[in-house]
């Protein structure tokens, strides 16, 4: 038996801890927006990027309830993570 599968045993956990859902939610929220921003060095690209998959949430995939509520969520706290780094880089720069 491997580690994580201990692991879950041990919490009691059977199958995935995160749904499919939430897996693709954190990619389109987190994971694509920073390579993108990576590779063009341009954090105009990943942030389209996240406004574009909101768009899709919204108006589109009206039928996704589950992926539109975990990527929404995982947005919250991507926004506010750069907000209190930008804030605390702010005070420190002044």
């Amino acid at each position: 038996m491997n580690f994580i599968a201990t692991i879950k045993s041990d919490f009691g956990i059977q199958g995935n801890i995160f749904s499919k859902a939430q897996k693709k939610a954190f990619m389109n929220a987190f994971l694509i927006p920073l390579f993108l921003t990576i590779v063009d060095s341009n954090i105009l690209l990943g942030l389209t990027y996240i406004l574009f998959m909101s768009v899709v949430y919204l108006f589109i995939q009206k039928e996704k309830v589950e992926n539109k509520t975990a990527f929404f969520v995982f947005l919250k706290y991507e926004v506010t993570i750069i907000l209190l780094f930008t804030a605390v880089t702010l005070v420190l720069i002044f």
